[in-house]
């Protein structure tokens, strides 16, 4: 992996009133009804690492975003049949980011809670830190408008917040690509130590790019990563400039308490991307 010099001149929680997310028990979460949808049996739920006895692969991807429980029933009406999932997390930040992992390129969003979207037989929302997921046994226009009803109903009778996490705000407004956000448990890019990176699509022209952002209050982060890559006397500069064989040239700096920077920088962003490094604000 080749080292680029960067000059810093360059770069210069239903139906009445609403459960309280981290109070109520699991099996609480998932009511009687959900619009005209009745549960048809006992809540079921799971727990730490049970989600492994209902998950067939897949539940490590939610332990890594702080996963806590799921509580699970089957609601009907008429010949609709819906399997609701309600799983909780430790923080809305872990909620959004397991959804913004599972949500598609170009998805059928709804508005509900922070984001919603639909497909053919599913329904997936995030609302504080709950991640509701809906799925049909069937489909058709009355299955497809049972789940959505019943998905704005849930998200109505649990507590949280409706707006994305924060750290998003940070982010450039111009060129952004819709649907791009993402947040990183662990291994940006499959490097260690980057943990709990924000990032954002861009497009300039016909390029796509992504920025990202990290808390770095202490330097450690950019530090090994600088380490991993041979290139720690830029680390000391605060700045590292990377090619990547799958990434293009990456470039990241240090910013006050963040790691920020930008993956497949090609000449076409980098006076976008030059700009957002020197003008950021810890």
């Amino acid at each position: 992996m080749k080292t680029h010099l960067l000059y810093l001149a360059t770069l210069a929680g239903c139906v009445g009133p609403q459960i309280h997310a981290q109070e109520a028990p699991p099996g609480a979460l998932l009511p009687s009804t959900l619009g005209p949808l009745q549960r048809t049996e006992e809540v079921a739920v799971y727990v730490g690492r049970g989600l492994f006895e209902y998950i067939n692969g897949g539940a490590e991807e939610f332990h890594r975003y702080g996963f806590v429980d799921v509580a699970t029933a089957v609601y009907a009406h008429g010949e609709t049949e819906i399997v609701v999932d309600l799983y909780r997390f430790r923080e809305p930040v872990g909620a959004y980011g397991l959804y913004t992992g599972m949500r598609p390129q170009d998805p059928d969003t709804v508005r509900i809670g922070v984001e919603g979207y639909a497909s053919t037989m599913n329904l997936d929302f995030v609302k504080g830190c709950f991640f509701g997921r809906l799925v049909a046994y069937d489909t058709g226009p009355e299955t497809s408008a049972g789940m959505r009803e019943a998905a704005r109903a849930l998200a109505g009778a649990i507590s949280g917040t409706i707006e994305r996490p924060a750290l998003f705000s940070r982010f450039p407004r111009a060129h952004r690509l819709p649907f791009s956000d993402a947040i990183a448990a662990d291994s940006f890019l499959g490097r260690q130590g980057l943990d709990d990176v924000y990032s954002q699509g861009y497009r300039i022209g016909d390029h796509a790019f992504r920025l990202f952002l990290s808390s770095d209050p202490e330097g450690s982060k950019l530090r090994l990563w600088s380490a991993q890559e041979g290139a720690e006397a830029m680390a000391d500069l605060g700045l590292i400039g990377l090619e990547d064989p799958y990434h293009g040239l990456i470039v990241a700096a240090r910013r006050g308490g963040y790691v920020l920077g930008a993956v497949s920088c090609d000449q076409a962003c980098r006076p976008f991307v030059s700009d957002w490094l020197a003008t950021f604000q810890p």
